[in-house]
């Protein structure tokens, strides 16, 4: 089984600034989201873990580019260890989602569960993916 890490992504860390602009600005921030892939057979496995929201975005594009490079019949995004989705990692998901159906394979979500299987149901997500 190849697997593949991903280093912890942090795109931005602001120090505490005298900037009176927005509250969220002076204080410090680290975002990320770990991300490890395995490749078994005919299936690839993405795990995730953190929180998927507007921080990760140029993470997640990096990471959709890179399964379309890898050669799988089937992909499973492993959402056991994700905390939280916003509203654009849930699009991040879908434009996954149509990268993977577009080159004929087959995507399934998996272990989604609390307020990120909430999300799913609130947006009609559940009947755009299939769950394990």
């Amino acid at each position: 089984m190849d697997q593949i890490q991903f280093a912890s992504f942090r795109p931005w860390s602001h120090k505490k600034s005298r900037s009176i602009l927005t509250r969220w600005a002076t204080e410090e921030f680290e975002y990320h989201m770990n991300i490890s892939i395995s490749h078994q057979d005919d299936t690839l496995t993405v795990r995730l873990d953190g929180t998927m929201d507007y921080t990760v975005t140029s993470q997640m594009n990096s990471l959709i580019s890179d399964i379309g490079s890898i050669k799988a019949a089937r992909v499973v995004v492993d959402l056991t260890k994700v905390a939280r989705v916003d509203s654009v990692g849930l699009g991040m998901l879908h434009l996954a989602k149509d990268e993977i159906v577009s080159n004929g394979r087959h995507l399934t979500l998996r272990g989604a569960s609390g307020n990120v299987r909430r999300l799913f149901e609130l947006t009609d997500g559940d009947s755009s993916f299939h769950f394990e």
